[in-house]
C-alpha cells in the first residue's frame, strides 16, 4: 500500500514539486513529515486499538508516502549535479540504512525483552508495545539528526 501511495505522489511531485525554494527545504519538509509520521504511529496504535486507530494510522501511513516522495524527488533531482561517485555512495547509502534499521530492530527486540511462550497476554503486549516505542523513538532520533545536518549544511 505504502508503495502504491509512494509512486502516486511521485507524480504529484512531478507537476507541483518546483514550488518549493530550494532543495533544503524540500528534505526537511520531507525528512519532519516522515519524523511526525514515525513519532505518530505508535501512540496512535497504543492508545486507539479500535477501527479508529486503525483508520488514522492508514492516513498517517499516506503522509509517510507523501514524504518518502518528496525525499526521493530531492535526491534524484541533486544526484545528476554529482559525480558519478557520489551516486554510487548515495545507492549505496540508501541499503546500508535499510540494513542498519533491520539491525537495530533486532537489537531493541533483544534488549527490551522475548515474548513468552505462556499465554501471558498482558505481559506480551507490553512487551510489543515498549519495543515499538523504543524503535520509532530511535528512527524519529536519527531523523531529527539528519534535519540538523540538512539545515546547518552549507551546500544546498
Amino acid at each position: 500500500m505504502l508503495y502504491v501511495l509512494n509512486v502516486v505522489f511521485q507524480f504529484i511531485m512531478i507537476f507541483y514539486g518546483n514550488t518549493f525554494n530550494s532543495y533544503k527545504n524540500q528534505l526537511i519538509l520531507s525528512l519532519a513529515s516522515q519524523g511526525i509520521t514515525l513519532l505518530l504511529i505508535p501512540i496512535i496504535t497504543i492508545y486507539f486499538k479500535n477501527i479508529f486507530g486503525f483508520i488514522i494510522n492508514c492516513l498517517i501511513v499516506m503522509s509517510m508516502g507523501f514524504g518518502n516522495a518528496l525525499l526521493l524527488k530531492t535526491i534524484y533531482s541533486i544526484a545528476p549535479y554529482l559525480p558519478k561517485k557520489y551516486i554510487i555512495a548515495m545507492s549505496i547509502g540508501q541499503a546500508v540504512s535499510g540494513i542498519i534499521i533491520n539491525i537495530l530492530r533486532f537489537i531493541v527486540s533483544a534488549v527490551i525483552g522475548e515474548i513468552n511462550d505462556n499465554n501471558d497476554q498482558e505481559k506480551n503486549e507490553g512487551i510489543y508495545q515498549d519495543t515499538a516505542v523504543t524503535f520509532f523513538g530511535i528512527s524519529v532520533l536519527l531523523i531529527v539528526i539528519n534535519i540538523i545536518l540538512v539545515y546547518v549544511s552549507k551546500f544546498l
